[in-house]
């Protein structure tokens, strides 16, 4: 079995297409972390991610930030809850690598960049920011 890898990436100035592309180079399966799946460009939906993407998206609501509107310090939703479904997508895709997508640009400045670090942790793996 190999070694898994976590990857992050926002999709903010990306295709759908290359984030596709991205996920088919890295054997990885998208884990979106946005606590709701909506966005104000359609492509970037749920239901059109969920469509175009297949058995490679996933969307992973506890691993949101639950400060997302009110502003302040980032607050994951339920970090447990989240990792154990995470646990069930890898253990029915082991060959899978996970890759944390949200909407932001610059992972210094998002959420995804502590869920990775979490999970890091948990796993004993490594994460690349792409």
């Amino acid at each position: 079995m190999k070694a898994m890898k976590i990857y992050t990436l926002g999709y903010w100035g990306r295709t759908v297409e290359e984030v596709r592309g991205i996920a088919e180079d890295r054997d990885g399966i998208l884990i979106d972390v946005r606590l709701s799946p909506l966005s104000r460009l359609p492509q970037w939906n749920l239901y059109s991610l969920a469509f175009t993407l297949r058995e490679r998206y996933r969307h992973i609501s506890y691993f949101g930030n639950a400060n997302f509107k009110a502003g302040g310090p980032f607050k994951i939703v339920d970090f447990e809850t989240g990792k154990a479904i995470l646990q069930d997508i890898l253990d029915q895709h082991p060959e899978r690598n996970p890759i944390l997508m949200c909407a932001c640009k610059d992972v210094h400045r998002c959420h995804r960049q502590l869920v990775s670090d979490l999970l890091s942790r948990a796993f004993g793996c490594a994460v690349e920011h792409l």
